[in-house]
């Protein structure tokens, strides 16, 4: 293949583009990647509406809302995050309507205590929201074999 079949050509005075060209066009302005899916890559920030949490042994309250950013990477329908207080990671999938599942693996706390996070929602276009929730779970000491659940309402913009 030569240049030529990738450069515009001037024919007559009018602007002509090449199949590929057209073609190259075409797919940028779907507004997706590869398979239609939108382009979510970016800074978002992070806020939570006040976390309800359950525990396994019958306590339930509320506790602070959170507030943060993730940097959200791309690659077609997979997706993953870093929080960038923490470092922690999140890996996940998203469909071509925007609605996608952010999970993080199990992090020990302390000696106590491992942690589970997730994320599902959608993102629009500027933006995203839906819940979040954050596993306990206790694996020693004294609430050794029991877990609380916290879970919000979050929205975000994207900033980047």
């Amino acid at each position: 293949m030569t240049s030529s079949n990738i450069m515009p050509r001037q024919a007559k005075g009018a602007f002509v583009l090449s199949p590929i060209l057209v073609a190259a066009l075409l797919a940028a302005s779907c507004g997706g990647g590869q398979k239609g899916l939108p382009q979510v890559s970016g800074r978002y920030s992070v806020i939570t509406k006040p976390l309800y949490i359950v525990c396994s042994d019958g306590s339930a309250g509320y506790g602070d809302s959170l507030q943060g950013y993730l940097q959200v990477y791309q690659e077609e329908e997979a997706i993953s995050a870093v929080d960038e207080s923490s470092g922690g990671s999140f890996e996940g999938a998203m469909e071509k309507n925007g609605n996608f599942t952010l999970e993080s693996g199990v992090r020990r706390v302390d000696e106590e205590t491992d942690r589970q996070s997730f994320f599902d929602g959608v993102f629009a276009n500027n933006g995203w929201s839906g819940m979040y929730t954050t596993k306990f779970i206790f694996i020693a000491g004294q609430f050794a074999g029991g877990n609380c659940t916290a879970t919000a309402e979050f929205k975000g913009d994207r900033i980047e």
